[in-house]
């Protein structure tokens, strides 16, 4: 948005180039408007959690033990080689093929196999 000086800058002093030159008028644009556009596009925060919250995979730490096999998308199969307890949840640490990568449990896209 311009400054809110530049109307009153008189129409001759202005030299106006290239296919921004088009004077737009910006008091037209409220604040509410932009609002409503914004929120369309990001939409209810309420939904996202909850559609968030039905996307996760996650996997019950109270399943799983030291050396149970873990198949991850992106990492292929893994070993846990560590679960570290963290309240409902765990840490987990996997070893895939000697890459160690650690997720939540409930929150990581693994699958046991």
């Amino acid at each position: 948005m311009p400054s809110r000086f530049i109307e009153s800058i008189p129409e001759d002093l202005i030299q106006r180039r290239g296919t921004a030159a088009q004077k737009r008028d910006y008091a037209s644009v409220s604040k509410r408007s932009d609002r409503n556009l914004f929120a369309s596009i990001v939409g209810n925060k309420s939904e996202r959690i909850e559609q968030s919250s039905e996307k996760s995979g996650g996997l019950d730490p109270q399943d799983l033990a030291i050396g149970d096999k873990i198949s991850h998308a992106s990492f292929g199969l893994g070993e846990i080689r560590k679960i570290t307890t963290v309240g409902k949840d765990a840490i987990l640490t996997i070893d895939f093929d000697g890459v160690v990568k650690r997720f939540m449990a409930s929150q990581s896209f693994l699958t046991k196999e």
